[in-house]
This record gives C-alpha cells, sequence and structure tokens, in this order.
C-alpha cells in the first residue's frame, strides 16, 4: 500500500510539504510531534479545547531534550528552568489549539493517503532513496509510540500549517515597499581612506631610555599581571582505593557511632503554665494548682489555663509556648519531666511548672 502511494506521489507540492516536514523533524525532533497522553487536570481551555497538565508536562520537557540536543553543556541552567519552560510549552499549546480550531472552521482536512505520502517521502526514513519500513518502525518505536498514533500526530502538524502556507502564498507587498527595498539594496557610498603602517613608523622613531623611563613610571598600572603561584600537586582518587581497603564490621559500627555522635540532640515542642513561688507559699501553689488540674480535667484548654494562670509574662499569652527545647539545655527537673512525655500528654515537671508535650 505505501508504494503505490508514493509511486502516484511524487507531485512539487507534495514534495515542498515533505519539506516542510523534514524541517520540523531535524528543528524541533519528533517529540514536538507527538500525542499527549490524556488527564484530568485541566491547566487551560481554549476555544472549547482542555489542555492538560500531563500534556503541560510533557511538551515541556520535549523543550528541554531539545534545547540540551541543540546547546549541550554550553546551555545556561535558568534556560531550563521548570517555571521557564512550562511558559513556553504552554503558549505553544494554546496556539496549537486555536490554529486547529481555525483549520476547522475552515473546513481543511488531510487524508491518511497524504499523511503516507510525507512520511513515504521523508529523508530519515529512506535507504539509499527508498522508503525503509524497518527503519520507519524502529524510529516510532524508540518513542514509545505507535504507528497511528505517530501518523495522526503528523495529519495534525499538516493541517494547522495549511492556513500558514495559504497566509505564506497569498501576501502581497505594495509599490512603495518594493522601490524602499530596492532602493536599499542598490544604495553606494562613496568614502575616502588612509592606510598607517606601524612598523614603519616604528622604523622612523627614536625615543632615549629617559623617555621611556618616564613613560613606565607613569603607567605603571598597566604593567602589572595578575598574582601566580607555581604549584604541584597530587590527584588522588578514591576509585584508586577500591579492593584495596578491608573495613571490617565492628570499625563501620564504630564509625557509625562517632558520626551520630555529633547530630543534633533531640528537641521537643513544648508549652508550660509557670507557677511563681516567691510571693506565695508552697500550700497556695499547689492549690493553685490542683485548681488549673480541676479546669483542665473538666475541658478547658492548656492555652486558656496559660493565659489565666501562668505567672509567666513571656509565654501566658501565647498559650505557654516555649517553642523547642534541646534536651539537656534546662532545669533537669524539667528536662526529665519534658522528655519522659507522651505527645499531648500534660504533666508536673516540678511543682509548681505544669508541662504540656505538643
Amino acid at each position: 500500500m505505501l508504494q503505490d502511494i508514493r509511486d502516484k506521489s511524487q507531485g512539487i507540492v507534495v514534495k515542498i510539504i515533505v519539506g516542510f516536514i523534514v524541517v520540523t523533524f531535524a528543528l524541533f525532533g519528533v517529540d514536538a510531534l507527538v500525542t499527549s497522553f490524556n488527564s484530568s487536570e485541566t491547566v487551560a481551555e481554549v476555544d472549547g479545547v482542555e489542555i492538560t497538565r500531563t500534556e503541560l508536562l510533557q511538551s515541556a520537557e520535549t523543550q528541554r531534550r531539545q534545547l540540551i540536543s541543540m546547546m549541550g553543556g554550553q546551555i545556561r541552567p535558568e534556560l531550563l528552568e521548570d517555571s521557564l519552560l512550562q511558559r513556553r510549552a504552554l503558549d505553544e499549546l494554546i496556539q496549537r489549539a486555536v490554529l486547529t480550531n481555525q483549520a476547522a472552521d475552515l473546513g481543511l482536512g488531510v487524508s491518511d493517503a497524504q499523511v503516507d505520502s510525507y512520511l513515504l517521502q521523508a529523508e530519515q526514513f529512506q535507504t539509499n532513496g527508498q522508503f525503509d519500513q524497518n527503519k520507519y518502525l524502529s524510529f516510532i518505536q524508540s518513542l514509545s509510540f505507535t504507528p497511528l498514533a505517530f501518523k495522526e500526530r503528523i495529519k495534525q502538524d499538516v493541517l494547522i500549517q495549511q492556513p500558514r502556507n495559504a497566509i505564506a502564498g497569498s501576501e502581497f507587498v505594495l509599490p512603495y515597499q518594493v522601490d524602499s527595498v530596492s532602493a536599499l539594496q542598490s544604495q553606494e557610498r562613496s568614502y575616502d581612506y588612509a592606510t598607517y603602517s606601524l612598523a614603519d613608523e616604528s622604523e622612523m622613531t627614536s625615543v632615549s631610555d629617559d623617555e621611556l623611563q618616564a613613560y613606565y613610571e607613569e603607567n605603571k598600572e598597566s604593567f602589572k599581571t595578575p598574582e601566580q603561584v607555581k604549584v604541584n600537586y597530587v590527584v588522588i582518587s578514591s576509585s584508586d582505593f577500591y579492593g584495596k581497603v578491608q573495613v571490617t564490621d565492628a570499625e563501620l559500627q564504630s564509625a557509625y557511632e562517632a558520626s551520630i555522635a555529633g547530630l543534633a540532640k533531640e528537641e521537643r515542642f513544648a508549652s508550660h503554665i509557670l507557677i511563681d513561688t516567691s510571693e506565695r507559699s508552697d500550700e497556695e501553689a499547689k492549690a493553685r494548682l490542683d485548681e488549673v488540674q480541676a479546669k483542665l480535667d473538666s475541658g478547658v484548654s492548656f492555652a486558656d489555663l496559660a493565659a489565666e494562670y501562668s505567672d509567666d509574662i513571656g509565654s501566658k499569652n501565647d498559650g505557654g509556648n516555649l517553642g523547642y527545647i534541646e534536651k539537656g539545655s534546662i532545669d533537669e527537673a524539667f528536662d526529665d519531666a519534658l522528655f519522659s512525655m507522651e505527645k499531648d500528654e500534660v504533666k508536673s515537671a516540678k511543682n509548681p511548672i505544669w508541662l504540656s508535650f505538643d
């Protein structure tokens, strides 16, 4: 079937369109011609056409690979930022949706036979000037696409190119525009010039040692060179020691314990209610604690009780919040109580202090 189509597809118009397809392959890569998967998450809607997040991410990834392929290691990292790639990809998908709808409104279409002829004449699918089906199938399979899905994408690309070709083919210029271009292309300039030989001038110029010294003194900065050092070094690579060093399990365990010993100590986020005993007796403090406990048991929030009963002016209006406390950094009784608690537990650290571990 493909050979029959090829025999009937030798017209100049077909060759021009095939040339466009080939250029598209070369400049933008086949990834830009492949159908995106469906997704339920819509990032944009253009003339009733939904653009999904999956399509956006795939288009952005295609652009990433195209940039890396064209520029290699010289590409600037900022050009590969996800936000920039996705913004460009979205613009491209929106433009594509608009052009597809425009082609549909104009009643344009592309037949399967036309697509077959385009593919038959694409140079990357030919061997010795003949269509190579194995090369074609290998190519699209490397992209994880079926022949049908690939042809559908090519059909859409050719479809949206038709309005562009129509505009380009029907463009015109006004007489004054032709005259302006012609005047620019045929304009002439006249000029005078003189030649100057530095070598000849040097032969005729005599400079004394005093003049040279004076010039040097006035321009010392221009004769300076950046500070330099001479360094001898030896390159040692860890790979050079692979297979040459034997480490026991005991040594590994020792190294591990030494490593974790330097890690940060445990921290807990705590709140407290402070009952100051400097102006009240222990009995009064105990009675106040009992009152707090009774209200806690009845369902009153810890934060409300801190605001009412706590003598810590720095935390009482913030629910008794102490922030994160590192183990071993505070009073021993307070520390023991805090780090023995379960989450959301409330207990007395040392009369008259009550803690809440959040």
